[in-house]
């Protein structure tokens, strides 16, 4: 699914942004999020609210970001 999130971000048209956290490194932002199991998705509007989370996020992104 990786590499398909980060084609359909780098359409300039979609204006979306791929932001990709490695949480071993940075344990403090998985606890901010409440990260349980990796991957985790979250998906925010254009004001930074957080719109979906989790298995929601996943069936969006199944729905809506071609596959290659």
């Amino acid at each position: 699914m990786a590499p398909s999130l980060e084609a359909y971000a780098n359409n300039a048209a979609n204006k979306t942004a791929l932001i990709k956290i490695n949480v071993d490194q940075h344990p403090e932002l998985s606890e901010q999020f409440g990260v349980r199991s990796i991957p985790a998705f979250f998906l925010y509007d254009a004001q930074g609210k957080q719109t979906l989370s989790g298995s929601e996020a996943r069936q969006w992104v199944s729905k809506n970001v071609p596959m290659k």
